[in-house]
């Protein structure tokens, strides 16, 4: 088709991906403006990408430190683990569980009172890629 172009769709308010697609350039450009929606030209993966300033830049692979990879499950014996984005979202699986919850601040501390494996997933959605790890408690 004549004129018709790969876009991708985004929430202005905060980058998110949200759709890829065909359209002319009139629709492209007036998207779903009055519902926070706009478009950039290409197609994005969300996976992988996010729109700051009109622009498709990479999600940031997160790197955050662990102070141990094993705790006692003691109650009391804790893995601190810092560097996460702020805020982000946690959840945790295994002998210790934790629904997604949203951590402000930028570190956690992980206690256990129950052996076995420890399995964190944090995401920070636009802006950062998911990161995982598996502690075990002792």
């Amino acid at each position: 088709m004549q004129g018709m172009m790969e876009v991708t769709l985004y929430r202005v308010a905060t980058g998110e991906i949200v759709g890829t697609g065909m359209a002319s350039g009139c629709q492209a450009e007036f998207a779903d403006a009055g519902k926070g929606i706009a478009t950039i030209a290409g197609r994005w993966a969300a996976t992988m990408y996010f729109v700051r300033d009109g622009t498709a830049v990479p999600r940031m692979a997160m790197a955050p430190s662990l102070s141990t990879q094993a705790v006692v499950a003691d109650g009391e014996d804790a893995c601190v683990i810092s560097g996460l984005p702020d805020p982000c979202t946690v959840s945790i699986t295994g002998s210790v569980a934790l629904p997604p919850t949203e951590v402000a601040g930028g570190s956690l501390a992980i206690t256990a009172t129950v052996p076995g494996s420890i399995h964190l997933r944090v995401t920070a959605e636009p802006t950062h890629l998911p990161w995982e790890t598996t502690l075990h408690a002792v």
